[in-house]
């Protein structure tokens, strides 16, 4: 026999192929783990540092909101709003501690956590201070409480800021080491995939080369292999071993290997009784092997009875064999073969039926399986020893239970239904098996598969239930390894998407593997040729792979290209192929090569260069909304950052009102210059996506474009990408929308929508800031608004006093000129030189009292009597006089508002009001001119007074008094209000015109506006508050002369007794019989005294012993029908209420005429 074939380049081949496999694995961890790494920094990245900046951002603005509020409370003595302010500072304070927790919570490394902790300390020793701010303002002492804010608080503010923005700075820093550490792993993955490429490349090479040689050095052993082989598959019976004249295995058939548990490979050279072992089956002994019989009787030769084959793996099989003698064509023996059949079966039936009996008799006490029986009850009437083994119970635990007491309701239901449905097919039942889960003693978990039938006697009536259940777990534990297994094995079969080709350049025909055709989308086996190989390749990458096939087949250049293709069912791949050129002779002979699908590979590249741009447009983002300040630049910018990075390729931001009306926005990108979409967004539409974000969707992926985006310009530009809108929201407040376009060939996953999400929100958090400040410089001015008003509200208090204090004692006085001065005048002739004299000390006395009554009427001291008044009706009462006071080269226009509401208001207020704005209007205007007076009703809503200051809400009636004359400036509309604040010429004005104006309106819970341009004009419009009662009572006309009395007794007390005797003395006159007391306990003695009847009391209000009501009260007691009328000079609190009158209460004001308390007293009397 010819020299047996050597293994050793078989051996080559599978440790190089092993060699390789190796390296790819190597390079499929490795690259795995750079993916799990960058993946991991963007996960990071995201947590931690961005959560760690915003949270700080937002702990320094709630810092700020608290240091606002207590100035706030310290500044403005406004125990109503004390409660809310705390109320904000104890909100804004748990803002803060809550921002400072997920600081510490997310922020990395010892110095970040220290950095946290010291922030959290200092802002834990700030409230000692807040605490000490409300003691000041508790015990009343608010200059010190201002000290403390302005120095301790101020620094302890300034010093949480600073250590808020450097937090902010360590975590924009960590964040921005992340992203360098992604770069260098991005790079050091392309370094190591370039190095095992080209290893992989060296080795395959070194394969190829030795295979060729082995195959070489095998060629002559060929022919007489191929005749053994054909002699041998000639005999082939059952299993067939073949050796050589030396007894060598030299051919090993499939059965063979199957039954001896050697592989031929393994076989090949041993000695045939190595591998073919036969023994006696009863002796135990060794058999002669039959090949030895065979050459040395160079004929067939058969086994003996009883023989058994044992196998490598020590199983033994009884065998019938025989051998037969492998003769040349000379005759020379020059191998054996061997047949033999596996006989283990019959052998094995023959001894099942002897041992049937045995078995079966310790079969039940033996088994591992539970074997049971079970009535109709469901009651257990039998089971083996193996139930202890299983489920812990004895047999006499478990015989007698019923089968819900070992498994669950559902389980249970399951097997009752099986055995229902078993026992309805009666004789026909062939047994039930099913998997199910029982209990354990111990309560544990039991699967188990359950085999069983119904037992029926002879004459067909179902008796029992019988079977077998077996304890699965392990199976249950094998089979999900399995299935683990299996899914392995299945996802690196798809991970190994890589195959080999070849072709002739000199015919262009060629082959490659199944999987590049799978990678083609064509089927296994399919034939191909060079042109049809290039034919799925267009554009660029066409003309890249012919220009690399050309050079490699002309100049014999080897190429590594990673370029796209289209399969044959037009989807685009991106493949990496490699060719190598096979030189003979000078020229190129074949050109073969690898081929694999790094679709994903390159998709994944891409998304990990798209979220690093992402990242990184994210940071600038960052950055911009620190930097920014103003809405309409930080849109612009985003937009720009968010396309400049190359993270998207198109980007929009649209801000809108209140209405959800476009107001402003930014492009870049692809919609840029799209004057179609700017007349949409100038025509206060809004793209179809934004809508559908407005009304709650968080983030809308535009897939379905023509169906979705109907009408949109973006359509044509985007085509084949992915568009996505997010609305920018706040702290629920709604500011617009983020669009965004990225290529169609990046997935649209959770990450994406996050980044995005994350993008919008801090745009929108920036704007919520930007807000912020505006509310704040809004709020700074308002508060110097209020402060101005705390001046102007204090000077007025001054005016006040000084006019309540001297108003009593100079009304008092004037009482006495006015009545003497006309009790004079009555008795003096018109004709008489004295009349003259007597009119001008009236006159000056009159204008005394005006001037007292403004003071008063400036300061809210004046007392009234409001009524529920029409203003229509009283400016038609006013308009002869008024154009009499502003004089003939003025023209007086009236345009009164339909369906005026009615106000309530003294009438004489509403005089004096009208009076001095028209005595202004005139003295504003030089030569001629025109005053205009408008009446109106108005509402405000919370939307406007919000956007107007000084405006309330609500429901008024608006009096506007317009002049054309010469208008004022800034500053002098500062201080109009302002009392003894004139620009007349000395002598021409008090400066108390429009102060009095201003009290009256805040004494009736109304405001007023002043518009002026100078050379302009002047507008003031006056705001009273609607009154619910819409009845006008009619206005009584005023007598045509003194009204005289009837005789009715009068108590006159007073404790001034110039005017009490003044009094008693006008009294008289007009026809009462008067009783003077001068002081209270001079009344109540009269009272006591006269028999009698008292019709009415009139009483100063001020006086030593009491009040001017206490004393009515008592005089009450005693005369219960007695009418009062209260007299004084200036209003007391005993019967008015910041200055209103009562209800059920008389009064008259000092100084009065004759005709003025002639005219009261006759109408109390009459009423």
């Amino acid at each position: 026999m010819q020299p047996r074939r050597k293994p050793s380049v078989t051996r080559n081949l599978v440790y190089g192929f092993g060699v390789l496999i190796l390296l790819y694995a190597g390079h499929a961890l490795y690259s795995f783990q750079c993916m799990q790494r960058l993946s991991d920094l963007a996960r990071t990245i995201h947590a931690h540092p961005l959560v760690v900046s915003n949270a700080a951002l937002r702990a320094s603005v709630s810092i700020g909101l608290i240091h606002g509020d207590i100035k706030d409370m310290v500044l403005f003595d406004d125990p109503t709003s004390t409660d809310s302010v705390m109320r904000a500072i104890d909100r804004h304070e748990t803002d803060v501690f809550k921002q400072l927790d997920i600081v510490i919570a997310n922020i990395l490394g010892k110095p970040g956590e220290q950095m946290a902790s010291e922030a959290m300390d200092l802002f834990r020793t700030g409230i000692p201070l807040k605490e000490k701010v409300l003691e000041r303002i508790r015990l009343g002492d608010r200059d010190a409480a201002i000290r403390i804010i302005r120095t301790e608080v101020a620094d302890h503010v300034r010093r949480l800021e600073d250590k808020m923005a450097t937090l902010n700075h360590y975590a924009r820093d960590k964040a921005s080491g992340f992203l360098e550490e992604s770069e260098r792993i991005d790079a050091d993955l392309a370094r190591w995939s370039l190095i095992f490429s080209l290893t992989w490349l060296v080795l395959a090479s070194t394969i190829a080369f030795l295979t060729i040689k082995g195959s070489r050095q095998n060629e002559a052993a060929l022919a007489d292999e191929k005749e053994k082989l054909g002699v041998t598959l000639r005999s082939i019976g059952d299993g067939v071993i073949a050796t050589d004249e030396h007894g060598a295995v030299a051919l090993m058939n499939r059965v063979a290997e199957q039954l001896t548990g050697w592989t031929e490979a393994e076989a090949l050279g041993q000695p045939v009784e190595r591998v073919f072992t036969i023994i006696n089956e009863y002796s135990r002994e060794n058999c002669e092997n039959p090949v030895g019989k065979v050459l040395a009787s160079r004929s067939v030769v058969g086994l003996a009875n009883h023989t058994v084959l044992v196998a490598r793996d020590g199983s033994e099989r009884a065998i019938a064999d025989s051998g037969a003698p492998i003769q040349a064509h000379d005759g020379k023996v020059i191998g054996v073969v061997l047949v033999f059949r596996d006989q283990t079966e019959d052998r094995r039936y023959r001894n099942r039926i002897i041992e049937s009996e045995k078995k079966y008799r310790l079969l039940s006490d033996n088994t591992v399986d539970v074997i049971w029986i079970m009535n109709f009850d469901l009651e257990f009437t039998y089971v083996n020893p193996a139930i202890t083994s299983i489920t812990g119970y004895t047999p006499e635990e478990w015989i007698g239970t019923r089968l819900p007491d070992h498994c669950d309701e559902e389980n249970f239901n399951k097997m009752a239904t099986i055995v229902a449905n078993e026992m309805a097919k009666g004789e026909d039942s062939r047994g039930i098996s099913f998997e199910a889960v029982m209990l354990k003693k111990n309560g544990d978990l039991l699967p188990v598969e359950i085999r069983g039938r119904v037992i029926y006697s002879e004459d067909g009536q179902p008796i029992r239930l019988q079977g077998v259940t077996r304890d699965i777990t392990r199976r249950k534990a094998a089979e999900a390894d399995r299935e683990y297994q299996a899914r392995l094995l299945q996802e690196m079969g798809r991970l190994a998407k890589i195959g080999a080709w070849e072709f002739d350049p000199a015919t262009g025909q060629g082959s490659w593997t199944e999987e590049v055709a799978r990678i083609h989308d064509l089927p296994p086996g399919e034939r191909t040729s060079m042109e049809r190989g290039l034919g799925f390749y267009e554009g660029e990458s066409r003309e890249i792979i012919q220009r690399a096939v050309k050079a490699a087949v002309e100049n014999g250049m080897p190429y590594d290209l990673e370029i796209e293709l289209v399969s044959a069912k037009g989807i685009r791949k991106w493949v990496r192929t490699i060719g190598r050129p096979k030189m003979e002779a000078g020229r190129v002979t074949h050109v073969r090569g690898s081929f694999q699908d790094i679709t994903e590979r390159k998709r994944f590249e891409q998304r990990i260069d798209h979220l690093n741009r992402v990242l990184r447009a994210i940071r600038d983002l960052n950055q911009l909304v620190v930097r920014e300040k103003d809405s309409e630049s930080l849109i612009r910018n985003g937009c720009h950052i968010l396309v400049d990075n190359r993270g998207f390729a198109s980007a929009m931001i649209i801000l809108t009102d209140d209405n959800d009306r476009p107001r402003s926005w930014a492009r870049a990108g692809l919609v840029k210059a799209s004057d179609i979409l700017n007349r949409i967004l100038e025509g206060g539409k809004l793209p179809h996506c934004c809508e559908q974000v407005r009304s709650g969707v968080k983030i809308v992926s535009v897939t379905e474009k023509e169906d979705y985006c109907i009408g949109c310009p973006i359509l044509e530009k985007g085509r084949g990408m992915h568009s996505l809108a997010a609305p920018l929201v706040s702290d629920d407040n709604y500011f617009g929308c983020l669009v965004v376009a990225l290529s169609g060939d990046l997935p649209v996953d959770d990450e994406e929508l996050n980044l995005l999400e994350e993008a919008a929100g801090d745009i929108a958090y920036a704007l919520r800031v930007l807000q912020l400040d505006e509310d704040h410089k809004q709020s700074e001015h308002e508060r110097v608004l209020l402060e101005r008003q705390l001046v102007q509200a204090q000077k007025m208090e001054s005016v006040g006093r000084l006019a309540g204090g001297v108003a009593h004692d100079y009304n008092n006085m004037l009482s006495v000129i006015i009545g003497y001065t006309e009790l004079a005048m009555d008795k003096t002739g018109e004709d008489s030189p004295l009349m003259t004299d007597l009119k001008e000390i009236l006159q000056a006395a009159n204008r005394s009292s005006e001037i007292t009554r403004q003071l008063l009427a400036f300061a809210r001291q004046q007392t009234v009597a409001p009524q529920v008044l029409d203003l229509n009706h009283i400016m038609k009462s006013m308009l002869n006089m008024l154009r009499r006071l502003i004089g003939e080269d003025i023209d007086l226009a009236w345009n009164a508002g339909p369906d005026l509401w009615p106000v309530k208001i003294d009438p004489v207020q509403v005089d004096q009001i009208l009076a001095n704005l028209c005595v202004n209007a005139r003295d504003a205007i030089v030569g001629v001119g025109k005053v205009t007076i408008t009446t109106e009703n108005v509402h405000f809503d919370e939307a406007y007074c919000a956007r107007h200051t000084g405006f309330i809400p609500g429901a008024f009636v608006q009096l506007a008094v317009s002049d054309d004359g010469s208008g004022m400036s800034r500053e002098t509309l500062d201080k109009i209000f302002e009392p003894f604040f004139t620009t007349k010429g000395l002598g021409k004005g008090t400066g108390l015109g429009l102060a009095t104006v201003y009290g009256i309106v805040k004494q009736n819970n109304g405001f007023i506006n002043v518009y002026s341009e100078p050379e302009v004009g002047t507008t003031v419009k006056i705001y009273l508050p609607r009154h619910a009662d819409a009845h006008v009572p009619a206005a009584d006309d005023p007598p045509a002369k003194i009204p005289t009395g009837r005789g009715e007794t009068l108590l006159l007390v007073e404790d001034d007794p110039e005017i009490l005797k003044l009094g008693c003395k006008m009294l008289e006159m007009s026809g009462y019989s008067v009783f003077p007391a001068a002081t209270p306990g001079d009344a109540l003695a009269l009272v006591t005294t006269h028999a009698g009847h008292i019709d009415l009391l009139i009483t100063d209000v001020v006086m030593p012993e009491m009040n001017g009501r206490d004393l009515a009260g008592k005089v009450n007691d005693r005369c219960p029908d007695v009418r009062v009328l209260f007299m004084s000079g200036y209003p007391a609190n005993v019967i008015a209420h910041q200055g209103i009158l009562e209800e059920g209460f008389n009064f008259i004001q000092k100084p009065f005429s004759r005709r003025e308390l002639a005219g009261k007293v006759r109408m109390i009397l009459d009423h």
